[in-house]
């Protein structure tokens, strides 16, 4: 039988007659691909250094750890273990394929096999795989019908504490372990990290025709100067044919969030393949483990590259042909970029586990079902396989090849950076996530799938104008209240500022921003701005949320149930037990309320009109960039409410966008 040990033993007989390394490299890398058809699997899973008693998680089999640990002792004896063999065997791998289209969910790993053809045939049961033919479909029954018959995918599922008939944790009080957070509305649980924002990305330039971009010649100076997540729709909405120069400040003072930007950008204008670029940058972003040839893809590209050479505190270095990135960063963020590039620095094991702990902890179990709770059954299933594995995918998609742990989401200690209530969700606005899921050929109940690719779309297109676009990148890692000292001549000019909640006065607050970066906007470009979210306002102020006041919360809970008389029945309004469908009513008074008057109020109290007063700029009174509040339409009045007219809207803004409604965007200008 022509086993595994057999054909290594016949290799190494091969070795016997091989006279230079570059010999044995060749044999080697054969045998590799070699060994690719036979498994199904990666070859270049080989290098990856993981322990051997990994468990069966995604992206590592139980069944190749002996075969790794043998390859490896193997490329040890023949000194073939450096880091030039190990570049030189990538090299000589394909790259494995990107997704372009939803394609066949049937394939089997173990066995090796895989249909490429594209989906077309959704499952009836869930809708969150698709098929080429029902031959196929019957073939994978066994292993989808688990996922199918998950009993989250059933109308009549209810959470724990209802079935059980008892208070919720999270009414009841529960294991308080970390402080108040806005999206979960009561205590967190995890490592306390925002890595991926918690509210859609603002895009500077506003709707599309806005003026800052009519011209498509224009010079343009943007910061993004509070707290910044990687957030490509800004650029991505200049025009294709933008030939202006494009000058983009990047600050935030978390040495993590700024190292994970850092490679974000450099990845995608580095490598040379944009499409693999994009999928690998995605999974560096959002999935815990990473797929091991984009991984050394890019390590091999960054090795070669000027960026690394200056240690990440160069100054105009290219990342393309026409864009150029200079960073400014303290030894933290740049150990943090080393720790982040340490692929054997957390194993598998240990990132499945923190994961897992995290995400689907026992003791958390009804905050978990509270978010469930508001789902439609498939996505309660894409949810739940997101907090299991942990990937950025299709439902469908083969993970066989994701065999290394994100080092960027796991801390040195082997715990999750973030917390429970974090989603990729979060970061993107849901309408569009389900279009662009649709335009790739996959369903809306696969929610995952459609964000995956809506962001590489996003991913890729960002790329295309690093290449295309003048761009001139500039990071840095400061505090917003220090940083304008900091900052050469050339980068004192800018027509948008983008601070995020920094004005919070659990942060900087309103007057000391204003000060520190009013001076700084552009005075002679109509529509300079400095665009601000408030974010932590609400969490005390009086009537600043429905749900905290008593009054309040029975006012618009009535007038809820007018406008949504289907959300309760008569047996839930006599009901003891918090049901499910209590917990969705709650969760949508800020939807319908206008805290506009109270954050009036909250303005006056925190001296706004005076703060902007005092470096000759001015709020707004009617938003050109961004909404008053998420969910209405720039322009609108402060007043405005989220519309609510259909089921659809309403659920795609109460439950799938993690918002909390009572943000608010404020826009100032300069006072003429």
């Amino acid at each position: 039988m022509d086993t595994f040990e057999k054909r290594l033993k016949d290799l190494e007989k091969t070795f016997l007659n091989l006279q230079t390394k570059d010999e044995k490299v060749s044999a080697l890398s054969a045998f590799l691909a070699n060994e690719d058809k036979a498994s199904g699997l990666p070859s270049i899973q080989y290098l990856s250094g993981c322990p051997n008693d990994s468990p069966s998680i995604p992206g590592l089999l139980n069944s190749r750890a002996k075969q790794d640990e043998a390859i490896q002792t193997f490329m040890k004896n023949h000194d073939l273990f450096d880091f030039d063999t190990s570049t030189s065997l990538i090299k000589d791998t394909k790259v494995s394929p990107t997704i372009q289209r939803l394609s066949c969910a049937f394939h089997d790993t173990q066995a090796g096999t895989f249909c490429s053809r594209t989906g077309t045939l959704s499952c009836a049961g869930c809708r969150l795989v698709r098929y080429c033919s029902k031959e196929c479909q019957k073939q994978h029954w066994k292993r989808h019908k688990r996922d199918c018959k998950n009993v989250m995918n059933n109308k009549s599922w209810k959470p724990q504490w209802e079935v059980q008939r008892r208070k919720p944790s999270f009414i009841d009080g529960g294991p308080i372990t970390y402080p108040q957070a806005p999206m979960s509305g009561q205590e967190t649980f995890g490592g306390g990290v925002i890595l991926w924002g918690n509210m859609p990305a603002i895009n500077l330039f506003g709707a599309p025709g806005s003026p800052a971009i009519a011209s498509e010649t224009r010079n343009l100076s943007l910061a993004f100067a509070g707290k910044c997540f990687f957030a490509p729709n800004t650029v991505n909405s200049l025009p294709k044919d933008y030939s202006g120069q494009l000058a983009i400040l990047l600050n935030d003072r978390n040495p993590l969030v700024t190292s994970r930007n850092a490679l974000i950008l450099t990845f995608l204008g580095i490598m040379d393949n944009m499409d693999e670029a994009a999928e690998y940058v995605l999974h560096l972003w959002y999935s815990i483990f990473l797929p091991m040839k984009h991984a050394f893809h890019a390590q091999i590209a960054l090795g070669r590259h000027e960026v690394l050479k200056q240690g990440f505190r160069g100054q105009n270095v290219p990342l393309t042909q026409s864009s150029t990135l200079s960073t400014s960063f303290s030894l933290a963020t740049i150990e943090c970029i080393i720790a982040n590039m340490s692929f054997n620095r957390v194993n598998p094991w240990t990132a499945n586990n923190a994961l897992n702990a995290v995400m689907n902890g026992p003791e958390r179990i009804d905050y978990r079902e509270r978010f469930y709770a508001g789902l439609k059954p498939s996505h309660r299933v894409a949810m739940e396989q997101w907090r299991r594995f942990g990937l950025l995918l299709p439902f469908s998609a083969a993970n066989a090849d994701f065999n290394i742990a994100n080092p960027s989401l796991i801390t040195p200690g082997g715990q999750l950076w973030m917390n429970d209530c974090a989603s990729p969700l979060e970061g993107w606005e849901v309408p569009d996530v389900l279009r662009s899921g649709q335009s790739h050929g996959t369903t809306e109940e696969d929610i995952m799938g459609c964000l995956f690719f809506h962001v590489k779309d996003q991913l890729v297109e960002f790329a295309k104008r690093l290449r295309k676009f003048h761009m001139s990148i500039t990071m840095y890692d400061q505090d917003a209240a220090t940083l304008p000292e900091s900052l050469p001549s050339s980068l004192r000019l800018f027509d948008r500022i983008e601070v995020s909640n920094v004005m919070d006065k659990q942060y900087l607050g309103i007057d000391k921003v204003l000060a520190t970066w009013g001076p700084l906007l552009n005075r002679n470009r109509a529509g300079s701005a400095i665009i601000s979210s408030f974010i932590n306002w609400a969490s005390n102020y009086p009537k600043a949320r429905a749900a905290n006041d008593d009054s309040l919360a029975a006012v618009y809970s009535r007038k809820l149930l007018k406008l949504k008389p289907n959300f309760l029945n008569p047996m839930d309004t006599m009901s003891e037990i918090i049901t499910a469908r209590h917990v969705a009513v709650l969760s949508g008074l800020e939807l319908i309320y206008d805290n506009s008057v109270a954050f009036k109020k909250y303005l006056v109290h925190e001296g706004a009109e005076v703060a902007a007063r005092k470096v000759g700029l001015r709020m707004r009174v009617k938003n050109e960039i961004v909404p008053p509040r998420w969910g209405v339409k720039i322009g609108s009045e402060w007043t405005a409410t989220p519309p609510i007219s259909t089921d659809e809207d309403w659920y795609n803004k109460v439950h799938l966008s993690g918002l909390n409604y009572s943000e608010r965007l404020v826009e100032w200008v300069v006072q003429h």
